[in-house]
């Protein structure tokens, strides 16, 4: 029988929130066989993680740097938090590897074959945490399916850094990184997944005239960033990094829901990657 621990920690020093989050989390579980640890940037994530894995025995983790912590008491900005899961039968396996540049599909292809080493099951499920700058996640992805294919679930998100966007941070039990991709393959237990985001669109809506690729070169045949400015009241090319984590694109589906695009960089003459 499956049996899940959650703890978190809103406390400022690194091993006191750690060591409270895990505890609460193994004092629900019991000695898990696999550990997911979600950190905010604000701690030493080195400290964090080791201290986790004291507190948790674990022998397998992984985890991933965020923009916040969802807990009962709402989204916070600063915390550590800690899910455990444990029972009879659960498999897991890691794996930790940077993304070298211009070799995300290459990256998948060899952390699928780190995951699968060893791994008694022909079913179970991928935990992926990539880093969340990297402008290539879909060729990760892809790599990672080219070699598991359809037999296994797929979950997870790019890991975060409150909205900074300087530096990101991927860990398993092996240690912590950063421009890396942080994996677990999960098997003897299934899981049910939903997916929703809470945008809402404003404003008219807006067409698409010339793109590449991810790169958005037109908006209503003008200059992409300047109909994406001027939609939120005028703003200069300096503020868009804090603006486009706050607006992102929208793009409606068949059914009239929104696919949700992030901006991650301005190009030459006023492109939108």
């Amino acid at each position: 029988m499956l049996r899940a621990g959650v703890g978190y920690s809103f406390r400022q020093d690194s091993r006191e929130a750690a060591r409270e989050a895990a505890g609460l989390a193994v004092s629900r579980s019991g000695r898990p066989a696999l550990t997911f640890l979600f950190t905010t940037v604000d701690y030493d994530q080195e400290r964090v993680l080791e201290t986790v894995l004291e507190e948790t025995g674990t022998a397998k983790l992984v985890g991933a740097s965020g923009a916040g912590i969802v807990t009962r008491e709402g989204i916070k900005r600063q915390g550590v938090q800690v899910l455990t899961l444990a029972g009879d039968g659960i498999v897991a396996e890691t794996a930790l590897l940077d993304i070298p540049s211009g070799q995300a599909a290459e990256t998948g292809r060899a952390l699928a074959e780190k995951l699968l080493e060893g791994f008694p099951m022909k079913e179970g499920t991928v935990f992926l945490f990539p880093e969340g700058l990297s402008g290539n996640l879909a060729r990760l992805l892809r790599g990672v399916y080219d070699l598991m294919g359809p037999g296994f679930q797929y979950a997870g998100g790019g890991t975060g850094d409150n909205l900074s966007f300087l530096k990101t941070f991927q860990m398993t039990e092996r240690g912590v990184a950063s421009g890396a991709v942080a994996a677990a393959l999960v098997g003897g237990c299934s899981f049910a997944a939903g997916i929703a985001h809470g945008w809402a669109p404003f404003g008219p809506p807006l067409l698409i005239t010339r793109a590449r690729g991810k790169e958005v070169f037109e908006i209503n045949e003008q200059p992409a960033f300047q109909v994406y400015a001027r939609q939120l009241g005028g703003i200069c090319p300096e503020d868009f990094p804090f603006h486009a984590a706050r607006c992102p694109l929208g793009v409606p589906d068949a059914t009239g829901r929104f696919i949700i695009r992030d901006p991650v960089r301005l190009g030459a003459g006023g492109a939108m990657e």
